[in-house]
């Protein structure tokens, strides 16, 4: 609370991290987040693939599913694909 007593947050965030190693090269990670005061559920998915020790391809997919209305309603989602390389000199 601050000091004129207005709140600085209501409600409740729950979460859940989940990593799984499926090779020595390929990993699957995964966040699930529930916020009560907006009423949704957050999912972020990964994809990993290790090249080498630097090198690394992944994959992600992040959505928001709406607790109210239609539970196969969505509100956003976003898909990306990452190359990163590191460069030693």
């Amino acid at each position: 609370m601050k000091a004129t007593g207005e709140k600085l947050f209501e409600g409740v965030l729950t979460s859940a991290n989940i990593h799984y190693q499926i090779t020595r090269q390929i990993f699957l990670s995964s966040y699930i987040q529930h916020d009560s005061r907006i009423k949704r559920i957050n999912l972020d998915l990964l994809l990993g693939i290790e090249l080498g020790m630097t090198n690394m391809i992944s994959l992600s997919l992040k959505r928001f599913y709406p607790l109210e209305g239609s539970p196969y309603e969505y509100k956003a989602r976003s898909f990306v694909i990452k190359a990163s390389y590191l460069i030693r000199i």
